[in-house]
């Protein structure tokens, strides 16, 4: 039974994301940090809401986003690391989607 209720998620949450004018995973990527500093416009930020309300793994994501922004500046704050030291590959597994 769990099976066959995973399956008909996958499919609804496939068939949504490519509906006009909802946002994908891939593109929560590229609004997240402006979604954050609560600089994204009115037009985007809905979608978006609609999108997180909806993606478990997004809403994951952009928590796990959140601990590391909060994490890099309190290591900023303290001096003890730059961020311009931040590894390149940490970086990227940091911005890599998680979405299926």
């Amino acid at each position: 039974m769990n099976l066959l209720v995973d399956r008909t998620r996958r499919r609804i949450h496939g068939v949504l994301f490519r509906l006009p004018g909802i946002v994908n995973c891939e593109e929560i990527e590229g609004f997240i940090l402006d979604y954050l500093e609560d600089e994204l416009p009115k037009c985007q930020r809905q979608p978006f809401n609609v999108h997180l309300a909806m993606c478990k793994s997004c809403r994951t994501y952009l928590a796990d986003y959140k601990t590391t922004l909060t994490a890099t500046a309190a290591l900023s704050n303290e001096g003890d690391i730059a961020l311009e030291d931040v590894p390149e590959d940490l970086i990227a597994a940091i911005l890599r989607p998680r979405c299926p």
